[in-house]
């Protein structure tokens, strides 16, 4: 208890500094989703992400992420997103929003608040090329597999390997997954981020559902299609008897869903706010 306080007297004396920035975000498991944030904090205004106790009684950013249900009157919303309508439950105050994640989203928070935002949409880590550039890294692997960790134990790796496929870790840093990324020519992931990085980069990829294990289902997935060429896309199921010749085959229908909006206006949301 003594050093959680003595962490957030040094938090505040470092946010009035100007030193540090206070960005909520999931930090129990090492996952390179959740770990964007604090890679475009660092990017985009030089100061230090960290998440101190008691965040919420101070302004905090809300980025990368299903975290909106997080919001209140403090928080400073940049392309954030909802888990689930379910979740709406938990926000009772509109906090300062700057952009969204996509159009299920703002839909929601707008019917909840009587509100009409007039606000960019997108993924924040649609940005990340600007931030790692990778054109000159050299593709290696015909595919690449990419498990959210609730999928990691499914059958599919095994059927990845024998095909030749490399086997992508979420619980790395950011610079690393993004590196291994582009070596592929094609990924398949369960990992939203997975996904929308391969967008961001260019590189055909594929959804693949192993289950039902993730909270709130398909909603944050096409909250994040909402903003591309591709809004009805839904992924492809695949059970735990799944083949080589299934794997195959999804291979050949993997494509990249472009972004319909102006990455250019998301940016300036997002260095706007973290210039305050």
């Amino acid at each position: 208890m003594i050093k959680k306080i003595l962490f957030l007297i040094k938090s505040i004396f470092l946010k009035f500094s100007g030193k540090v920035e206070f960005i909520y975000y999931f930090s129990e498991v090492l996952n390179v989703g959740d770990d964007l944030n604090l890679d475009l904090i660092k990017a985009y205004s030089k100061k230090k992400p960290i998440c101190p106790p008691l965040i919420k009684k101070f302004e905090h950013k809300l980025m990368v992420g299903s975290v909106i249900h997080e919001m209140n009157k403090k928080s400073i919303v940049i392309g954030s997103g909802l888990i689930h309508p379910d979740f709406l439950k938990g926000i009772n105050e509109l906090g300062d929003i700057r952009a969204l994640r996509g159009e299920l989203t703002k839909f929601h928070i707008e019917k909840k608040f009587a509100v009409e935002l007039n606000v960019p949409l997108g993924d924040c880590a649609l940005l990340m090329p600007r931030v790692i550039n990778c054109n000159d890294i050299q593709k290696n692997s015909s595919f690449g597999l990419v498990l959210h960790y609730k999928d990691d134990d499914h059958k599919i790796k095994e059927i990845v390997t024998e095909l030749g496929g490399k086997i992508i870790s979420v619980s790395q840093n950011v610079t690393d997954f993004v590196n291994e990324l582009n070596t592929c020519e094609v990924i398949l992931s369960s990992s939203m981020h997975g996904l929308i990085l391969s967008d961001a980069y260019n590189i055909p990829n594929e959804r693949i559902i192993l289950g039902d294990l993730l909270t709130g289902g398909d909603f944050k997935f096409k909250d994040y299609y909402s903003t591309t060429d591709s809004p009805k896309y839904e992924g492809i199921y695949i059970s735990s008897s799944v083949t080589k010749m299934d794997v195959e085959k999804i291979l050949k229908s993997a494509m990249v869903k472009k972004y319909r909006y102006n990455l250019n206006e998301l940016e300036a949301e997002l260095m706007k706010a973290l210039d305050k």
